[in-house]
C-alpha cells in the first residue's frame, strides 16, 4: 500500500481516507505481500492482511486461503497462512514471479 509520510497519528480525515482506500485495494487484490522485516506499532498491515484473508474464510466449510507472500519473520499464527515465506525482498520477488507464472493465463 502506498503511504504518504510515515508519521502517526495523522489527521482524522486523512486517516479515514487512507483506511477506506486500503480496504478498497485489499478487496480487489489477487495477491497480498506482507513485509514483516521491520516492526511497527500501528498494526495497520495486520488489519489489511486479515481483511484480505477474511472474505474466503467466513462461511466456508473449510478455510480457503488466498495467495499471499510473507517477506520477513513470522510474527503470529496468521502469518503461517502465507503460501510463500521469504527471508528478504529478493526471495519475495521470485515468489511474486512464481505467482504470476501460475495464475496468469
Amino acid at each position: 500500500m502506498d503511504e504518504e509520510g510515515g508519521e502517526y497519528p495523522v489527521p482524522r480525515e486523512r486517516a479515514l481516507a487512507g483506511a477506506r482506500r486500503d480496504i478498497a485495494e485489499v478487496a480487489v487484490a489477487d495477491l497480498f505481500v506482507l513485509d514483516t522485516l521491520d516492526e511497527t506499532p500501528t498494526g495497520g498491515r495486520e488489519v489489511e492482511f486479515g481483511l484480505y484473508l477474511q472474505p474466503l474464510i467466513v462461511g466456508a466449510a473449510a478455510p480457503i486461503i488466498r495467495p499471499a507472500v510473507l517477506i520477513g519473520p513470522v510474527r503470529n499464527v496468521f502469518h503461517e497462512l502465507a503460501e510463500w515465506r521469504c527471508r528478504d525482498w529478493s526471495d519475495g520477488l521470485e515468489a511474486t514471479a512464481d505467482f504470476r507464472a501460475r495464475f496468469s493465463a
